[in-house]
């Protein structure tokens, strides 16, 4: 598979317990924890220290945190490789690429599984670092379809018709960037 090491992260479905209210409060109780809230090991009392932004003790400060979100009971927290999107050409959408989207906790654990002291691991000769990274957006296309089995609709869709979304973020990964000091 051309997820390699990540196949075995592959998201599975979830099944809805409780109500919208209940997970809201759930999240709620999660996002305000002074768990939750503590900061990246490399946020020090005397400023960054840069040997620790992309380290192993990183890796494991994002695993917690996915671990925390993940223990609100709710959907369990999702991430796309860039490399699928690039195999792709597009965004991926649930549930018909289903096997093509992971989930973040299993990531991390694996990551942590293979990667150096400095949590890093060898890529086509390179060393990549694991950066996760988050993009708020607005849905290119929002339109709603009657009857559709989506919840937001069939023709609904993030991303415009080009894929140019799709097309950056292909790009934003490959080249490897991070916004943490990059």
């Amino acid at each position: 598979s051309y997820l390699e090491w990540r196949q075995a992260c592959v998201a599975g479905t979830w099944a809805h317990k409780g109500d919208p209210e209940t997970w809201k409060q759930r999240v709620r109780s999660v996002l305000t924890s002074e768990e939750f809230r503590r900061p990246p090991p490399f946020v020090t009392p005397s400023g960054p220290d840069l040997d620790r932004v992309h380290s192993k003790e990183q890796v494991q400060y994002y695993l917690d945190r996915v671990r925390l979100c993940n223990s609100a009971d709710c959907p369990r927290l999702r991430v796309v490789w860039w490399g699928t999107i690039e195999k792709l050409g597009r965004l991926p959408r649930w549930p018909d690429d289903r096997y093509d989207i992971l989930d973040a906790e299993r990531v991390l654990e694996e990551w942590l599984a293979i990667c150096d002291d400095r949590g890093g691991v060898p890529v086509d000769g390179d060393r990549r670092e694991m950066c996760m990274s988050f993009f708020s957006h607005r849905w290119e296309r929002p339109a709603k379809d009657v009857g559709s089995h989506y919840e937001c609709g069939r023709a609904a869709h993030p991303d415009a018709a080009d894929n140019k979304k799709a097309r950056m973020l292909a790009t934003y990964g490959r080249r490897g960037a991070c916004p943490i000091f990059q």
